[in-house]
């Protein structure tokens, strides 16, 4: 199940990667608001999880400084996925990250809950 925002707003890696999950069987979310004032790529809400597309525009310095204000503030972990990654490496990339992020989701999102 996936909600995805308009095709026209999304570049050609992120559907690629979209395409990817769908393949995989993942759900997903391309539209979520709610970790303020932060926007994510790709939000898996069962893994509490989510995956950045790093194009040209990101920096990774600010990077990391985002995606430890998100684990802190909202228990939410983070993997960046370069645009020039090959199909099968975003597979077992995504695939891996998932397995270490399932470990935990539930403590991080009732943290996140309690607040």
């Amino acid at each position: 199940m996936k909600d995805v925002q308009d095709n026209t707003t999304r570049t050609r890696p992120h559907r690629r990667v979209e395409r990817i999950l769908d393949r995989l069987g993942l759900s997903y979310s391309s539209e979520y608001t709610e970790f303020a004032p932060y926007s994510l790529d790709l939000f898996l809400s069962e893994w509490w999880a989510a995956i950045e597309v790093d194009g040209p525009t990101h920096s990774r310095a600010k990077d990391a400084r985002r995606d430890e204000d998100l684990l802190r503030r909202y228990g939410v972990k983070v993997l960046h996925l370069p645009t020039d990654m090959s199909v099968e490496h975003v597979e077992i990339t995504v695939l891996a990250f998932i397995k270490h992020s399932a470990k935990d989701a539930r403590e991080r999102r009732q943290m996140w809950r309690a607040q």
